[in-house]
């Protein structure tokens, strides 16, 4: 009886949907079926457009202290593509499920006809070209600081960069994005002021830049992200002390340097035994120094405090169980060789 009614859930969902859509697609009956909804609607059709965010220890918002080292990422996308090729891929999932439903005989297939004359339309994916071999799409890429009259003025840090962009080309489409990893080192971050900051990313292309006609132009950026930097105190509270020592593991693991990243990383878990941020980042660490039972140590121990601190999450550790999994069969291939 309870699949029964499921079923007949299922059935009334449908044809509402079904319903909707032939109230859509009845109210634009003179529309072109063969064009795009943009034209239908006779809205204009926007052009290709690059999206940048950014994030700063993975936050749009965070508070350290002076001497804490800063690993910024910078992402590009192309979310009007990303939109279009997600909206084709629901209007082709929908057509199939009512094709199935015409199948079945749930459906009249002279009311599924307009239907899926609608749902075969699609939204043109069109993709950002950036960057050519004379000019990386990569040196377009800069970072400001908002000042207090709400205008832009160069970041003056020195920013190590994380290594080269992959290529010089850059093609933003429906699936494709790109990320940029930067870092400010822990003697620099010493010297910056103590007070309040909003950092942008900053992507501009000149219009007389010499690159290929079909190269994108202009200029975006991100949304600010607010970095609150307060004067280093004599004396730290254990929670600060442990989220300094993550700090300058993750800085050191970010710049190559394993066992740094991994004497922080012990520091942290010593001062709070009991953190799961400093068990996955020894964890981590030492996955990628090859010490794997060391790393599965770091692993389980994580998971362990995960259930004693949140006996009550409706949320497991999938991360954790994943690289549980993993690393205890690396072990047992290296074990059986």
């Amino acid at each position: 009886m309870k699949k029964l009614s499921l079923v007949v859930v299922a059935l009334v969902v449908a044809a509402l949907g079904v319903a909707l859509l032939l109230r859509r697609v009845g109210s634009r009956e003179k529309s072109p079926v063969g064009g795009t909804l943009a034209v239908a609607r006779g809205e204009p059709e926007l052009p290709p457009w690059p999206d940048i965010s950014l994030q700063i220890d993975r936050a749009h918002e965070i508070t350290v202290y002076q001497g804490t080292p800063l690993l910024i990422s910078v992402r590009l996308a192309n979310q009007r593509a990303m939109n279009a090729a997600g909206e084709n891929q629901a209007r082709q999932a929908r057509a199939e499920g009512l094709k199935a439903a015409v199948a079945r005989g749930a459906i009249p297939k002279e009311k599924a006809e307009a239907v899926l004359a609608y749902l075969s339309q699609r939204e043109p994916v069109r993709a950002v070209q950036l960057g050519d071999d004379t000019a990386g799409w990569d040196t377009f890429v800069r970072f400001a600081q908002l000042t207090p009259d709400g205008k832009q003025q160069s970041l003056g840090w020195p920013l190590k960069a994380l290594g080269p962009a992959a290529s010089k080309t850059l093609r933003l489409d429906g699936e494709t994005t790109a990320q940029l990893d930067f870092a400010l080192d822990p003697t620099t971050a010493a010297a910056i002021t103590p007070g309040e900051y909003q950092i942008v990313a900053v992507l501009e292309v000149p219009a007389e830049a010499k690159l290929a006609a079909e190269r994108w132009r202009g200029r975006t950026e991100s949304d600010p992200v607010k970095l609150s930097v307060k004067e280093k105190p004599a004396q730290f509270t254990k929670a600060d002390e442990e989220n300094f020592n993550l700090s300058l593991a993750r800085y050191n693991d970010a710049t190559g340097d394993s066992r740094g990243a991994l004497q922080y990383a012990e520091k942290a878990l010593a001062v709070n035994p009991k953190s799961i941020p400093a068990s996955i980042l020894v964890g981590e660490v030492r996955e990628g120094m090859g010490d794997l039972k060391g790393a599965l140590e770091g692993y389980k121990n994580a998971e362990h405090e995960f259930y004693q601190q949140y006996p009550n999450s409706y949320e497991a550790p999938l991360y954790l169980i994943d690289k549980t999994i993993s690393v205890t069969e690396k072990l047992g291939e290296k074990e059986s060789r």
